[in-house]
Parts: C-alpha cells; sequence; structure tokens
C-alpha cells in the first residue's frame, strides 16, 4: 500500500462534524496558531477601529471601545495607533506619552491587572504597526475596551485599530446549523 499524496492527505487529516481532529499541519504557517477549526472556514479580512478620542488632555485618560458583530469571531494579528498634536496643522507624531490598557465586557485583561503598556510597545504606529506573535481571537459580541492615559502635558488626538480577519461563526467547530 502505498502512502497518500500531499491531497489526500490533506483530506483525511481534516476533521469533520461529528469527528474528532487529527494532528495535521495547518495549510499555512500564517493559520498555525489559530485553532484548527479556524483553518478550513471562510475568513474575510477585517479592520476593527476605536471610537477616535479627540482632544485628550495632558494627565488626562479616557476609554475608547469596539463591539465585535454578532456573527463572526474577529481574529487580531496587528494593530496600530496614530496620535496627532491637537493644534493647528495636527502633524501625526511618532512617539507621545500615551499608555494603554485592555480589557473585554468580563473583564479578561490583556495585562496585568495594575499595569499598563506604552501605546507604541502594544500597537505600534501607523506607519509601523505592532505585529503579534499570537492573535487575540474574540468571540462573537465581545466589546473590547482601550483605556488610553496622556501622562504628557499636550492634548492628543488619537485613532486605533486592530486588523485581522472575520470567522463566521457558523463555522465554530463544525457547526454548520
Amino acid at each position: 500500500m502505498s502512502a497518500p499524496n500531499v491531497f489526500q492527505r490533506d483530506q483525511q487529516g481534516r476533521a469533520q462534524p461529528g469527528q474528532p481532529l487529527n494532528l495535521v499541519p495547518p495549510p499555512s504557517p500564517f493559520l498555525g496558531v489559530i485553532p484548527a477549526w479556524m483553518w478550513d472556514a471562510p475568513k474575510k479580512l477585517w479592520t476593527m477601529p476605536f471610537t477616535a478620542i479627540t482632544n485628550l488632555a495632558g494627565a488626562a485618560s479616557t476609554t475608547c471601545s469596539f463591539q465585535v458583530d454578532a456573527n463572526y469571531w474577529f481574529v487580531a494579528y496587528y494593530g496600530c495607533n496614530t496620535t496627532r498634536a491637537n493644534a493647528a496643522g495636527k502633524a501625526i507624531q511618532a512617539s507621545y506619552p500615551l499608555t494603554i490598557a485592555l480589557a473585554t465586557q468580563s473583564n479578561e485583561l490583556f495585562q496585568p491587572a495594575t499595569l499598563t503598556n506604552d501605546i507604541n510597545n502594544l500597537l505600534g504606529t501607523a506607519a509601523q504597526p505592532s505585529v503579534w506573535a499570537l492573535p487575540m481571537i474574540l468571540e462573537p459580541t465581545t466589546t473590547l475596551t482601550a483605556t488610553i492615559a496622556n501622562t504628557g502635558a499636550t492634548a492628543v488626538d488619537v485613532a486605533l485599530m486592530f486588523m485581522g480577519f472575520l470567522v463566521h461563526k457558523k463555522y465554530f467547530r463544525g457547526d454548520l446549523a
């Protein structure tokens, strides 16, 4: 008996509804860091902007958020921020003393509870986004909230965005209903 070719092995290894998942490499290294049930599900490239923050005064903080569509999982691979001086010209700034903390509505934190991250360390900039080693996977209807603090003296406008893809929830673990 000869060994199956690559295509036969791939089809044999995919989980079917009601059957256990066999250990087969993902169809691309890019997909290797997401759950196997998402590999074959249709995906849609997606950018998820937070509500924009305007005129965040020095030594002040505020929150902004987005909610994942009820029909999709959102898999975010990278994020970016654009910070502008809240003054004439509104020039984009490479660095401002801003910190960020992320949490979901169920209080799932993405950093230690008492700490915040420098915004450029977590999200990068629009010119050089931060690509994460592991994606952030958010379930349908999840609300993600960012708390931004301006630790400097200059008022700023901030725009945040996550980029990744949507996976339709009807493909969750083989449930095609």
